[in-house]
């Protein structure tokens, strides 16, 4: 799940950093929401490069008519990425080694460029197949060398086009990503942080810098540079004519904090910093402006506080989860044991003990599960109905209920009526849903003892709406026989008519 949902916010941050490159103009939230985020390109100059005038010389520019010309085909292009785009391959750099005779070759710039983007069309079709062949994979692969060669090639020809250099680098993050090839990201890394040092104005960069950080394992500089872009975005946003009318920051601006600080919160959690990754989680919940948001930060909360801040124990209880799923139960129990040793908080105890307690259960272990469980009902507060104060608790007592209860039915089974009716006693004296079910079994072992008998019959009435219509009928025709049996005849015709009305 955790990682479900940093492939959903890493899509929707390179959706916006196409759009920040290029221009103001913002895409509504069910556009950044949807499963295929639409990275639009608008007509004009790179508003990045514009800010920066003053880096630029006038001999660096390409002719105006010509940067117009490129920005027309990059529409045209329309650089879509969806979350199966994989582009792992560009070429490296080297700035020193232009020939500055090539800035003005602005014929070169269009010509590559259109090149590219018309390989990045034919990667988006190939990139939407569900099942590709070997075939369409080896196409695939074609293209993505094509296209990064055209798109390095006119970066050659315009090293100042901050769009193309930015979609570089996160080729190269992603082909690091896609081969496990560090160097990849460093060259990624060396990018953005000179481009950061040039746009000055633009948070996306630093977003993606932090991006590369914590794909490399560098968790501190990525935290922090999620912040930088934060603290950017803060102040950048102010200059929009929503917050100059309203003093809100647009949807696409509070979309873009949520997610930085939400990132930044992940990269203190890899450090296990509880206060710097509670701090990061609580910024992300002023942005938070839907509901999924807004339970996705209280679900980092609840795992940070989990066994109070200690994160470490965080991880390894969801690690143990996971080796369940798998069906490695004798390893799962052998961690949830050793996990014990290392928690702080009687809670995170009890949860682990409860899960140690199903997990004997499943391996065929039922008494050995009860007794951890019931050491574990005896440490649990109780309302005056029975029913655990704390409502996270009250599932243990579901689980100790129907253990306790399918032991008995064990016993039963093997006609070891003492063994059983112990264990439908304890079933009976927990409030889950079907105690009243324990209470008939004892009812009915107790036959031979009119008065004891009639006393659990009795309790099971009281709960009669935990019974299913068969379990009914049960108990109604054995209150009959009870009563018979003692003579309260009265008592007998009353509940034979309430059996009878059940046919």
């Amino acid at each position: 799940m955790r990682q479900f949902l940093y492939r959903i916010f890493i899509i929707a941050l390179v959706g916006a950093l196409l759009q920040s490159c290029a221009s103001s103009k913002k895409v509504s939230n069910q556009e950044l929401q949807s499963s295929e985020p639409v990275l639009f390109i608008p007509v004009g100059v790179d508003s990045a490069i514009a800010s920066n005038a003053a880096i630029l010389a006038d001999s660096s520019f390409v002719e105006w008519e010509s940067e117009q010309e490129a920005e027309l085909l990059k529409e045209k292009g329309t650089l879509l990425k969806s979350e199966s785009d994989s582009l792992w391959s560009a070429l490296e750099l080297d700035q020193s080694k232009k020939d500055s005779t090539a800035l003005t070759d602005s014929t070169a710039f269009i010509s590559s460029f259109n090149q590219g983007a018309q390989q990045f069309i034919e990667l988006q079709r190939v990139a939407a197949i569900q099942e590709p062949t070997t075939e369409e994979q080896d196409l695939y692969a074609t293209l993505v060398d094509s296209a990064t060669f055209y798109f390095e090639k006119a970066l050659v020809v315009n090293p100042f086009d901050a769009q193309t250099r930015v979609i570089l680098a996160q080729l190269y993050s992603i082909k690091a990503g896609r081969l496990n090839q560090n160097e990849e990201f460093e060259k990624s890394i060396e990018i953005l942080e000179k481009l950061s040092r040039l746009e000055k104005g633009d948070p996306i960069i630093l977003a993606i810098l932090a991006e590369n950080y914590f794909l490399l394992n560098k968790f501190s500089e990525s935290a922090l540079n999620y912040r930088k872009a934060a603290d950017l975005l803060l102040e950048t946003g102010m200059l929009s004519e929503k917050y100059f009318l309203e003093q809100q920051y647009t949807d696409q601006d509070s979309v873009d904090l949520f997610t930085y600080h939400y990132y930044e919160g992940q990269s203190y959690l890899k450090l296990f910093d509880e206060f710097g990754s509670k701090d990061a989680f609580l910024e992300a919940q002023k942005y938070a402006n839907t509901e999924d948001f807004k339970d996705i930060v209280e679900g980092e909360l609840r795992f940070i506080d989990w066994d109070e801040g200690n994160i470490k124990a965080s991880y390894a209880r969801d690690s143990l989860i996971q080796l369940v799923s798998l069906g490695d139960l004798q390893g799962a129990l052998v961690g949830f044991e050793s996990l014990l040793m290392s928690l702080r908080s009687q809670r995170a105890k009890d949860e682990i003990e409860w899960r140690a307690a199903l997990l004997n259960y499943e391996m065929g272990e039922s008494e050995k599960a009860a007794g951890i469980l019931f050491t574990l009902y005896n440490r649990i507060q109780l309302q005056e109905n029975g029913f655990a104060a704390d409502t996270s608790y009250q599932q243990y007592l579901e689980d100790y209920g129907i253990i306790t209860f399918n032991i008995g039915q064990d016993y039963l089974n093997q006609r070891r009526r003492r063994l059983a009716l112990t264990y439908f006693l304890q079933s009976g004296q927990i409030k889950w849903k079907a105690n009243a079910r324990a209470l008939l079994r004892v009812a009915t072992l107790l036959q031979n003892n009119i008065e004891e008998s009639l006393k659990y019959a009795i309790l099971v009435e009281n709960e009669l709406q935990k019974l299913n219509i068969d379990e009914q009928k049960t108990l109604y025709q054995f209150l009959v026989n009870q009563y018979r049996r003692n003579g309260n005849m009265d008592l007998a015709r009353r509940y034979y008519t309430l059996w009878s009305q059940l046919q």
